[in-house]
């Protein structure tokens, strides 16, 4: 993956380098007043228009094992973490018309995010597919529930591979 798409909004640079490196003149503006056009932090170059959601308020993105086990997901699915924009709310709310201006996602993947937290007025059932203004949106368990070693993670794995085979048409 390169780094010469990533986006260093003031957001990115205050969480990376705190007041004392970055100053903060914004007072930390709130990501669900900002406008459509405030660039949107994400990981990935988005080449295949699917977003991922995910919620971890003391990361920047997500923890590295988990950003390890979703590299494996996409490998299965014969994509990679440059196919996709990986989206961390970090318990804010980030207007689906902002992350459907900047990122035109064909896919959504919500990891124990309802897409409720987005401004939808959608609530479907974990591992069922329901499309909203020509986006397939996917709701799922945390990845702490699925990224482990024992029955019923295997069971939530096998649940995700058809739920991914269904979504990105693989045979």
């Amino acid at each position: 993956m390169s780094f010469d798409k990533v986006i260093l909004t003031h957001q990115l640079l205050v969480s990376l380098f705190g007041k004392s490196l970055y100053k903060d003149t914004l007072l930390h503006s709130d990501v669900s007043d900002s406008s459509p056009d405030t660039k949107l932090p994400f990981l990935g170059n988005n080449n295949h228009h699917t977003s991922i959601v995910v919620n971890y308020p003391g990361e920047l993105f997500l923890p590295e094992r988990h950003l390890e086990f979703i590299a494996k997901m996409l490998s299965a699915c014969k994509m990679t973490l440059a196919d996709v924009a990986i989206i961390n709310l970090k318990d804010q709310m980030i207007p689906f018309k902002t992350l459907k201006k900047q990122l035109a996602p064909v896919q959504m993947i919500f990891f124990a995010v309802e897409p409720t937290a987005l401004g939808l007025n959608r609530n479907p059932d974990y591992f069922t597919p329901d499309t909203f203004d020509n986006c397939t949106i996917i709701t799922l368990p945390s990845l702490e529930m699925i990224n482990q070693e024992n029955p019923e993670a295997v069971l939530l794995k096998k649940k995700l591979w058809t739920c991914l085979k269904q979504l990105f048409n693989i045979l």
